[in-house]
């Protein structure tokens, strides 16, 4: 009774073994000393090109799967002096894995090994991720050289040829002014990309903001823009509205907003937040 007990024990816990193996996202392959296959997930399948109706088990992982993976694999296996190791390898022509390795031991001596635990794992999109941004940043610092070089050359030349004809300022301050909007824009960008870089770890600390006082800060900020087409700015309503809200995120959206109504109304127009 208590054999049968002990074998119900055993397969109940196979099973479970089994069942989470097979729910994993990862690939699993265990191999034993002699680098046969003792099991292996659909994921694992999966990633080898192997169909549900292969049969592995036992089989040497040399002859179920011969691309370049695999003796690079082997490689790594053959290094008995560490427990855990990991590797980046290209399994197929588009897909990248980091592959860890642990070594089974035995419970009673840590220097025999039964066999090794392969996980594979799918970092493709990452690396796609990463070259996106590698190539985003070398951009980024090629763009922002751009509009500083041009603000700083239109400012030296006013300064250094002390210009003072009305046009020629009028044409310098327009093309300072759409350069500015241009760096503007970059460092937006670079700021959006941060965030989401650090999503999950980024802490987004929400604040108490009453919305008149912003809005007239807003207001400031955009004064010269708004003289300059003459259009008058208004802010109306309760004074006592508090909002809930992450500081940097309101102010950059009301004065994305407030800045684009200065720049589309037409010259003498009022522009009022409700």
């Amino acid at each position: 009774l208590q054999l049968n007990h002990s074998f119900t024990e055993m397969n109940r816990k196979n099973a479970e073994l089994t069942s989470i193996l097979s729910s994993m996202n990862h690939g699993v392959i265990a191999i034993d000393q002699e680098n046969q296959i003792i099991h292996l997930n659909d994921a694992a399948r999966k990633t080898l090109d192997l169909t549900a109706e292969e049969k592995v088990i036992g089989k040497n992982i040399l002859a179920v799967y011969r691309e370049a993976f695999i003796p690079e694999l082997m490689e790594y296996l053959k290094n008995e002096e560490s427990e855990r190791t990991s590797f980046e390898s290209r399994i197929h022509q588009d897909q990248i894995m980091r592959v860890y390795i642990n070594r089974i031991v035995e419970a009673e001596n840590n220097s025999i090994s039964n066999g090794h635990i392969i996980v594979l794992e799918d970092i493709t999109l990452l690396k796609n991720l990463e070259n996106m941004r590698r190539d985003f940043v070398a951009n980024v610092s090629h763009e922002l050289k751009t509009p500083i070089t041009t603000i700083k050359g239109f400012i030296e030349t006013i300064q250094v040829n002390k210009i003072d004809d009305p046009q020629t300022l009028e044409r310098f301050y327009a093309i300072i002014s759409e350069e500015s909007d241009r760096l503007s824009r970059l460092v937006s960008d670079i700021l959006v990309l941060s965030q989401l870089e650090n999503k999950g770890g980024f802490e987004r600390k929400f604040e108490h903001l009453q919305l008149n006082r912003e809005i007239t800060q807003i207001f400031d900020i955009l004064k010269l823009s708004a003289e300059k087409k003459e259009i008058v700015m208004k802010v109306s309503g309760d004074e006592s509205i508090t909002l809930n809200f992450v500081a940097d995120e309101f102010r950059q959206m009301m004065i994305n907003l407030i800045d684009n109504a200065i720049k589309y109304s037409e010259t003498g127009k009022k522009v009022e937040v409700v």
